[in-house]
């Protein structure tokens, strides 16, 4: 599959992926504009949690490391491109130019807040690991998916021995087919523990398939809605069916960019809707460590306000 639009990636079977209260002393300059915090109703949880606690395994195109948004908060990240689930040759972020739809995706999901500078998250106290499986242009292997699936399963991030350390994963990636590694590999983070949230797919507009991993059993999918007549509706492009659990605004999305330590960009897509709800787990597992995914999950859905025809259904889930 080919790159899906504005929102960066998308998978191809085994061929190539594309695929506590805070207090804000000092405002940040893009939130005026970052209308989905709003929307949700990001800040009004901060008095609940703010993510502090929490890790959120971004599993994408690597993380700036030094960017100002992510500051002290980023975890030392890992890389796997190539195919076969090998680790790069190089530690870290890998030995090539980073794409931005990676540290896009970890901002939205835990910016800071009330630093003066650049965006704000959805959870600003989380901690992120960032796991590289996609290359500079956005595109990658499912092996290599399901490599960064495992390694944040099975990473000791504070040394103790024991793991999950990892509360929850995002996967802002899609693809057409389902893949059995990579199912193995998330059925193992849930029966962890861990939730996995995963984009719902840009690909109404090409005959809406079905998009994996969110159609993976027991993963949160998550659409995109935008501005629309009378209020907020589905993105022309965000995929609808079964799969989707939730939807969140991905049209227009402000979040951290890749140009310099201090970058902002304009994204739009599933793969910025998809780390809201990642946000939002990472902030109630921060205040509540023994949640587990099913309670997780139905928190979630009884909280959603209700899009569309009454009751839960294929374009908006609940």
């Amino acid at each position: 599959a080919g790159a899906d639009g504005p929102e960066g990636p998308a998978v191809a079977t085994d061929g190539p992926i594309t695929g506590a209260q805070v207090a804000v002393p000092t405002p940040d300059p893009v939130r005026s504009v970052q209308y989905h915090l709003d929307v949700i109703e990001a800040e009004a949880l901060w008095p609940v949690g703010t993510g502090r606690g929490s890790v959120i395994a971004v599993i994408d195109s690597g993380v700036r490391e030094t960017h100002v948004d992510f500051s002290g908060r980023l975890l030392p990240g890992a890389c796997f491109l190539g195919a076969g689930g090998n680790p790069c040759a190089e530690p870290g972020q890998g030995p090539s130019p980073l794409h931005p739809h990676g540290t896009h995706v970890a901002g939205i999901a835990a910016a800071g807040a009330g630093d003066g500078r650049g965006v704000v998250g959805v959870a600003p106290a989380a901690e992120v690991l960032p796991v590289r499986v996609l290359d500079e242009n956005n595109s990658g292997f499912l092996s290599d998916l399901a490599a960064g699936v495992l390694h944040a399963l099975q990473a000791d991030l504070d040394g103790d021995g024991l793991t999950p350390d990892v509360d929850v994963i995002n996967l802002s990636i899609q693809s057409q087919s389902s893949n059995a590694v990579v199912a193995g590999a998330i059925e193992q983070a849930i029966a962890a523990g861990v939730p996995v949230v995963a984009s719902a797919g840009n690909l109404a507009g090409v005959g809406n398939p079905t998009v994996f991993p969110a159609a993976e059993p027991g993963v949160i999918g998550v659409g995109s809605i935008g501005p629309g007549v009378g209020g907020f509706t589905r993105a022309p492009t965000s995929s609808f069916g079964p799969w989707v659990d939730l939807v969140a605004p991905g049209v227009d999305i402000w979040s951290a960019g890749l140009d310099n330590d201090s970058d902002v960009s304009l994204r739009s897509g599933t793969s910025m809707s998809a780390p809201q709800v990642s946000g939002a787990v990472a902030a109630l597992l921060g205040a509540d460590p023994t949640l587990t995914v099913e309670q997780v999950t139905g928190l979630l859905r009884t909280s959603a306000s209700d899009l569309g025809p009454v009751g839960p259904g294929p374009e908006y889930g609940a």
